[in-house]
């Protein structure tokens, strides 16, 4: 019971975390994590320079840390 409750109080925090991304990164911040199918494949990002990738990834670990 304790889980749902910290899972529910946070949920607004994720929201207001992936705010500062755009479609792209936001889709591959969140990429796999509820994968009903079980857990996703690989993701593999390809982008020039400037385009986010290292907020993209912090993003990322900050998303699966909460």
């Amino acid at each position: 019971m304790e889980r749902k409750r910290n899972a529910a109080a946070t949920a607004p925090a994720i929201d207001a975390l992936l705010e500062g991304l755009n479609p792209a990164q936001r889709c591959a911040a969140t990429y796999g994590i509820v994968a009903a199918g079980g857990p996703a494949g690989p993701l593999l990002i390809a982008a020039g320079a400037g385009t986010g990738k290292t907020k993209t990834l912090a993003h990322r670990v900050a998303r699966l840390i909460l």
